[in-house]
């Protein structure tokens, strides 16, 4: 329903494209004021063209604390504060385990775990009474996927570390909650497309039959079943 959050303020991290820019069109179409973050200037430059006087942007990686803080300092500057931050900014890398390169595992940890986590630290001392903070996870928070380790890692983290902010920020009056979206782009990627959980189709992706002791790239499908969560 238009308008049902006219007034908020909502900070939004990774808003340049894709989720982040569609969930920042979206608020402002009912009504609300966003501040984007993202590395991509352009992209930014792009969005604000587009939102008009409901965006404000800030080019900044939510890997470094004072750029995540400016999101919120500059929410409060043009809009007076914020009452939603949403924990969107987030990419993977594909690497089998036993080649994995330490630096591509800490970069995807830090982008969307670390990330995650300083968007909560700094929504728990800025976001008004009565807000809430949205993590954006995956379907890789419960499902796995050959060739995804540390995005799989980061994303399960999300999904437990909005839990604890569900804990530890309620008697602020905040709320949290985490999203996992599935694929969100026209037609998968390799490896994505060979994760269980996609399909194409009513058929489900067939097992694998790799040698668990002898990694193969590109990976097989997955062997896992996905997994259900218990409420």
């Amino acid at each position: 329903m238009a308008g049902r959050i006219e007034g908020k303020v909502a900070v939004v991290t990774g808003g340049a494209s894709g989720i982040g820019l569609a969930i920042a069109r979206r608020f402002v179409a009912e009504g609300a004021r966003v501040v984007l973050g993202d590395i991509d200037g352009a992209g930014l430059a792009a969005a604000a063209a587009e939102l008009g006087d409901a965006c404000r942007t800030v080019t900044g990686s939510v890997t470094v604390e004072a750029d995540v803080e400016a999101l919120f300092a500059a929410a409060r500057t043009h809009f007076g504060g914020a009452d939603v931050a949403v924990a969107n900014a987030g990419a993977g890398g594909f690497a089998l385990l036993v080649d994995h390169p330490l630096e591509e595992w800490q970069r995807v940890i830090d982008l969307c775990l670390t990330g995650v986590f300083l968007t909560m630290k700094h929504a728990g001392r800025h976001l008004r009474e009565g807000g809430c903070v949205i993590t954006i996870a995956s379907l890789n928070a419960v499902q796995p996927a050959e060739g995804m380790a540390a995005y799989c890692a980061a994303k399960a983290g999300v999904a437990m570390l909005t839990q604890v902010a569900a804990m530890e920020l309620g008697h602020l009056g905040l709320r949290a909650v985490c999203i996992g979206p599935g694929w969100s782009a026209p037609t998968p990627r390799p490896p994505c497309s060979r994760c269980p959980a996609w399909s194409t189709s009513s058929s489900r992706t067939p097992r694998s039959t790799a040698s668990p002791s002898r990694p193969t790239w590109p990976p097989s499908p997955c062997s896992s079943r996905p997994t259900r969560r218990r409420s």
